[in-house]
């Protein structure tokens, strides 16, 4: 019976440190929008809009899509912290306004799983770029300007940054979507294992 029991409880406490994942992870999922259009973030629970779903809605319009009966509704506009954590979680190891070229994987990857808003970025050089830009729920200094966060990617020379910059909150523009995200509870696995040894446990005292 003893032997019996440590058989049990060795095998459950396998079965729970499987079910921890090892790091943060983005993961692709489909929505009522369509196939690959969600990034469940396993490390913060959010799960991401694609990007260019909310195009072309301004910060203001984006507000009234959010409501009972919206477009987006049960949705939120993501603040600028959970962004950068975001980009954090997807690898980008920096955040700035130059183009760099340690950001150039991560960044593609992540532009790939939300939805790339515009194909003629240009900073001058004549070179155009892939870019998304996305609003966030935080406002700018000043109350009629709203933060949004940027992915760009040159191929080019194969640099990229992820940023942060402001646009007027009424601002209209097709190449400009949302970051939006809502809090996921995935399932307890973990909770329905340990259900299960205890279960185990229990059947084998009984026939004991």
């Amino acid at each position: 019976m003893k032997k019996a029991t440590q058989i049990i409880f060795f095998c459950v406490v396998v079965l729970l440190c499987a079910a921890q994942p090892a790091k943060a992870a983005l993961i692709s999922l489909d929505s009522a929008y369509g196939a690959d259009t969600i990034t469940y973030d396993d490390e913060t629970n959010l799960s991401w809009l694609d990007v260019t779903l909310s195009t072309p809605y301004s910060y203001s319009e984006i507000l009234v899509e959010l409501e009972v009966g919206g477009e987006f509704e049960g949705y939120r506009l993501a603040t600028t912290d959970e962004v950068s954590i975001l980009y954090v979680n997807a690898g980008i190891p920096s955040i700035s306004v130059g183009f760099v070229s340690e950001n150039y994987d991560p960044v593609k990857s992540l532009m790939a799983l939300v939805g790339i808003t515009g194909h003629d970025g240009n900073l001058g050089t004549g070179i155009p770029f892939d870019y998304t830009v996305g609003h966030t729920a935080t406002l700018f200094s000043d109350p009629d300007w709203v933060t949004v966060g940027g992915l760009g990617v040159y191929e080019e020379n194969q640099t990229a940054r992820a940023s942060f910059a402001a646009v007027p909150i009424d601002n209209i523009n097709d190449k400009h979507g949302s970051w939006l995200v809502k809090t996921s509870v995935p399932e307890p696995a973990s909770v329905y294992l340990l259900a299960l040894g205890i279960g185990l446990l229990g059947l084998f005292r009984r026939r004991g």
